[in-house]
């Protein structure tokens, strides 16, 4: 999960309703709030399918008015939802901010 950047998952899961975020966890499955069984069934690759849509579907909605903001800092292999983190496995690298998105999230990919 580290290596597909969180930044294009706060774009795609931050900016979400409630129910967005559902219908993104759920690759489409749902949008109800009320049962999150079927988030937590979702094969990753779908997952990652569904966000990955989602967070072009910001950038598309935004067209230029967007400035790309990524804060490097204390990096895991793991995606911050998880119960148990691993350790950083990179420090504090720095602010990366571009007005163009095909380079914003390269220097990002672990």
């Amino acid at each position: 999960m580290g290596g597909f950047s969180g930044a294009i998952k706060n774009m795609a899961i931050g900016i979400a309703s409630g129910e967005g975020k559902m219908w993104i966890h759920t690759a489409g499955g749902t949008r109800d709030r009320s049962n999150f069984g079927p988030a937590m069934r979702t094969p990753q690759d779908l997952f990652l399918e569904s966000m990955a849509e989602a967070a072009g579907a910001v950038m598309n909605s935004l067209e230029d008015k967007i400035v790309y903001i990524n804060l490097m800092n204390n990096l895991s292999v793991d995606c911050d939802c998880v119960g148990n983190l691993a350790p950083p496995e990179l420090d504090d690298i720095g602010i990366l901010a571009l007005l163009i998105r095909l380079l914003w999230t390269k220097p990002a990919l672990i």
